[in-house]
């Protein structure tokens, strides 16, 4: 018999949040038959816990979030479809196909990322008003160049000069 390769996907799981502990425990126990009785087997789980949606979806302004990773033969993948859809505490569910190299990041990875990336933004800001608070120096007046003159130079000075100065000559 000829056996499948499974490929690996990861799905992000919102439900109602307002199920309870014992609500979400059942949802989650729901999807996860769901994976396994169709061959599949999960590697990793990381649940958020109910956080604030970006928009509202079915009157629902916050959701319980989990992310799955498993393992699942692809042309499969449709038997996800109808039970999603009809279970009344699955708000909204994506299946995503993962690298063989993907790598798991959890909430806390990403929470961590992005405080490390906020740190930087303000660190950078912070620089950028420093430099706009700091006074530029003032800068010295140069003192005017003298300028040297030969000797050579003088005398036709002074002697254009009496030129000039000269009554008899009409200029």
């Amino acid at each position: 018999m000829n056996e499948k390769t499974l490929n690996s996907y990861e799905m992000m799981l919102i439900l109602a949040p307002d199920l309870g502990e014992k609500g979400e425990a059942e949802a989650l126990t729901f999807v996860r038959d769901i994976i396994t009785s169709n061959g599949g087997d999960i590697y990793h789980e990381d649940i958020w816990g109910v956080k604030e949606m970006a928009y509202t979806i079915e009157k629902n302004d916050r959701g319980f979030y989990a992310v799955l990773n498993f393992h699942f033969d692809g042309e499969k993948l449709n038997v996800f479809d109808q039970p999603m859809k009809l279970n009344k505490d699955v708000v909204r569910y994506m299946i995503l196909k993962t690298e063989a190299d993907y790598e798991i990041k959890t909430l806390e990875d990403y929470e961590e990322e992005a405080a490390k990336e906020k740190e930087e933004n303000e660190k950078e800001e912070a620089a950028k008003e420093a430099k706009k608070v700091t006074p530029k120096k003032p800068v010295a007046k140069k003192a005017p160049v003298k300028k040297v003159v030969t000797k050579k130079e003088a005398e036709v000075d002074e002697k254009l000069k009496d030129i000039i100065n000269d009554p008899s000559i009409s200029l």
